[in-house]
């Protein structure tokens, strides 16, 4: 990136060129610290706007460097490539230069979108980049078009979800090597794979935060957040850090897309001016290849997903589809699902609208959410039955597998990936992996115990845990047992073979009748009778194509009359009812008849 602002940059035959914000800073020194050699300590050359610079001809990849500001310090570089050690230790120089073979490569079509969300420590026995790599067969074969990583950011310790990061150019040791990582998305592109990353724009971790004693104008203490004091993201050089960490991804890493965490964490009155420039960066990296840029926005501003001219996002994460599904199916009323009372009218709705909630009152919130989405295409939502929040934030860890019976669970499936919008798996939903995915952190023990209670209080809300004595049954966070019980086990896929066969089956089904057709709300019918829900997806000329028949109810259903034996052909169930009859818990496809 020949306009990189922040950190330090190596150029052969030119050495590397250290830069660092410290607006409230006088004096700026760099510390040097060559392989086996004696450190340098060097003043750095004050540049406009609180910047300070320096390039040195000998700093090569592999040194090690820090930062001494007003004689504090020394501090790592807040946009270290590479932190070696951890958040605490000196942050090292990198050869940005890779031999890529994806120069053709020009990403997948976002309609034809299968994404598959994946913690890197927990894929693989390995828990690396290269251990994701040797599961890319088994994603191809079941027919994902993206894989999306969850946050990969530099965080404390040797275990965590990724959203303690605090050196947001760095990926985390713990899983290899920048190069290792160019390695997994370069072989994801020889497959035809793309690749989304989860960033976190809205916090920075709360252990190996540095940017708080080099720039504390980087934060706006009078915003909270609950993870810490707010981003300044009204200051243009905090804004412009973001966008160069966007633009950074695509450009030096080739990924594909980014998937926004928790937007509306950032300043309400900043928000849209500050993502609509994020966006704009991450599409200017890469102009000439098709980009996901998926949103996480649990306050369903429908406006970022409209295109007023100034561009939108492509997506936005649909936890109101998860939510009303879950409801239905498990009968769970407690925390953030109190606010689905009628989850049947409410996912009839959803279906319809991509949103249930466009303007009212949220219970669990405690506010009015959300704005119409009248007009929006329903390829703008992506719809999942699973995520690293809606399993991890349970007490247990426990995937829906485990909480529905078998058919339940097969019926969810098969509506999910019907939907128009575009279809998550979350990792070891296509084989009901055995393994939890639990809360797991590496955190020194004060920090560590500090948030253990604060998960604990997390589940009052739910009557099952309210009472103390149940609290020892939940997984510390901090223990290394709990993160090693969440690592996947492969062998699942082989014991659950009939699984991996429905979701392969139903994906390529996919490929060969949604993929292709319209998307808009108009060409997508919905109906209702109870827990029994018929979809109809038409052709641009207003045709009916394709139809899905889900039922949520203990009894059999007839199937309705719009979808006649002489005019339609099952194509899927998942569990045959005689007779022109759908299973109680079933889902079936339908194609029209030529």
């Amino acid at each position: 990136m020949s306009d990189t602002q922040f950190g330090a940059s190596f150029r052969p035959g030119t050495g590397t060129e250290f830069r660092l914000w410290a607006p409230d800073h006088n004096r700026v020194e760099l510390l040097l610290l060559p392989p086996g050699g004696n450190s340098w300590r060097m003043a750095m050359h004050p540049q406009q706007a609180g910047f300070f610079a320096l390039t040195v001809a000998d700093a090569a990849p592999g040194w090690r460097y820090q930062y001494i500001v007003d004689g504090e310090g020394p501090f790592p570089d807040p946009a270290s490539r590479r932190q070696a050690d951890d958040v605490h230790d000196p942050s090292e120089i990198v050869d940005s230069a890779f031999a890529w073979s994806d120069q053709e490569w020009c990403g997948p079509v976002w309609s034809s979108a299968v994404i598959y969300e994946l913690h890197v420590g927990t894929f693989t026995p390995e828990g690396t980049f290269l251990g994701v790599m040797s599961r890319l067969d088994h994603l191809c074969d079941l027919g994902v078009t993206a894989i999306e990583l969850m946050p990969i950011a530099d965080f404390p310790g040797r275990r965590n979800w990724g959203y303690d990061g605090t050196f947001l150019f760095a990926p985390d040791s713990s899983y290899g090597r920048p190069e290792d990582l160019k390695c997994l998305i370069d072989a994801c592109h020889r497959r035809g794979l793309g690749v989304i990353l989860d960033v976190v724009y809205n916090h920075f971790g709360p252990d190996g935060n540095y940017l708080w004693p080099i720039s504390r104008r980087f934060f706006n203490t009078k915003k909270r957040t609950p993870w810490g004091a707010g981003i300044n993201i009204a200051d243009p050089i905090v804004s412009a850090f973001f966008n160069e960490n966007a633009r950074f991804w695509i450009d030096e890493y080739h990924f594909d897309g980014l998937r926004f965490d928790a937007v509306q964490a950032l300043e309400s009155s900043q928000r849209s001016s500050f993502l609509a420039g994020v966006r704009k960066a991450a599409r200017s990296a890469a102009p000439d290849r098709a980009l996901f840029l998926v949103l996480e926005n649990p306050a369903n501003q429908a406006e970022l997903l409209r295109d007023s001219g100034d561009g939108a996002f492509d997506a936005q994460w649909n936890d109101d589809f998860h939510h009303a599904l879950h409801r239905l199916i498990t009968g769970e009323s407690h925390g953030i699902f109190q606010d689905y009372p009628a989850p049947e009218a409410s996912l009839e709705r959803i279906l319809r609208q991509g949103f249930d909630h466009q303007g009212g009152y949220s219970h669990w919130r405690k506010q009015n959410i959300g704005t119409p989405t009248d007009g929006i295409n329903l390829d703008r939502f992506v719809n999942y039955i699973q995520s690293h929040d809606m399993v991890g934030n349970r007490p247990l860890g426990k995937r829906l597998h485990q909480l529905v019976d078998r058919e339940m669970f097969e019926a969810a499936v098969a509506l999910y990936l019907f939907l128009p919008g575009i279809p998550m798996v979350f990792m070891g939903e296509e084989f009901c992996a055995a393994a939890p995915f639990l809360f797991f952190t590496d955190h020194k023990p004060e920090l560590g115990d500090k948030i253990r209670k604060g998960r604990l209080d997390q589940h009052q809300s739910n009557p099952g845990w309210r009472e103390k004595t149940a609290w020892d049954r939940i997984p510390h966070p901090q223990e290394a047992s709990t993160f090693q019980s969440s690592i996947i086990d492969w062998e699942d896929a082989g014991r659950n073979a009939d699984v991996v066969d429905l979701y392969k089956q139903l994906i390529a089904l996919r490929a060969q009748t949604i993929a292709r057709l319209d998307r808009r709300q108009e060409s997508f019918s919905v109906a209702r009778d109870g827990r029994l829900f018929t979809l109809v997806l038409r052709d641009h000329r207003g045709q009916d194509l394709i139809a899905c028949v889900a039922n949520f109810g203990t009894e059999a259903q007839a199937v309705p009359d719009r979808l006649r034996a002489d005019q339609w052909r099952v194509i899927f169930t998942t569990h045959p009812c005689a007779g022109e009859q759908v299973a109680s818990c079933s889902t079936q496809w339908l194609k029209r008849l030529d």
